[in-house]
């Protein structure tokens, strides 16, 4: 992993910086990779925040940990996956149409996924920062609601995201922007367009 992890440093970077609900603001900086073999999506997430929290259950809360998201649509029948880790790997993937019509992938799907993670501590004007970066190995067989999936030449739709609901300074940042009142990252009418060449 750590050999994957020092590859996908070189891959272009998508900045993870639209921030659609400016009343939280919080010294966040977040970006991610992804890219693609014949058997797994691979992510790495590089993120500077002044908070680390987690929990280590499976399929709980994790948006309330220190977090991020990548929201998934394979088809355009209107169901998505929503794959939401916190900064130790740990993670939460659902599938449905909807905010509240969600189906969790079991947890011996889950199993499978490989992480890599690693976390520094800096000061920075009287200021202490973590810096963490994840690298994910997140395999076919875990969409599950597909069949047969294979991202070669597909072209799908998504969003990447990073938030921590239950920090001390709670942020909702994303990658393509979302227009909605209130934070909510289940808006896949927002979703960006993603080509797997």
């Amino acid at each position: 992993m750590s050999c994957l992890a020092r590859q996908l440093k070189h891959f272009p970077k998508l900045a993870i910086n639209s921030n659609p609900w400016p009343k939280f603001l919080a010294a966040v900086k977040a970006d991610c990779v992804i890219a693609y073999n014949d058997n797994a999506i691979l992510l790495q997430y590089q993120i500077s925040e002044p908070y680390l929290s987690a929990s280590s259950d499976i399929n709980g809360d994790i948006h309330k940990d220190s977090c991020v998201e990548f929201f998934l649509a394979l088809d355009n029948h209107g169901s998505y996956y929503n794959m939401e880790f916190n900064c130790l790997g740990v993670c939460k993937i659902g599938y449905g149409s909807e905010r509240d019509q969600r189906a969790l992938i079991a947890e011996s799907l889950i199993a499978n996924i490989r992480s890599h993670t690693a976390i520094y501590s800096t000061v920075e004007n009287g200021q202490k920062l973590f810096s963490w970066e994840m690298t994910l190995v997140i395999p076919n067989e875990t969409f599950c609601f597909n069949v047969d999936v294979s991202f070669k030449n597909r072209k799908a739709s998504g969003n990447f995201y990073k938030c921590g609901d239950s920090l001390p300074e709670p942020h909702y940042l994303c990658w393509n922007m979302i227009e909605a009142e209130h934070p909510d990252f289940h808006q896949k009418d927002f979703f960006g367009r993603l080509d797997f060449v």
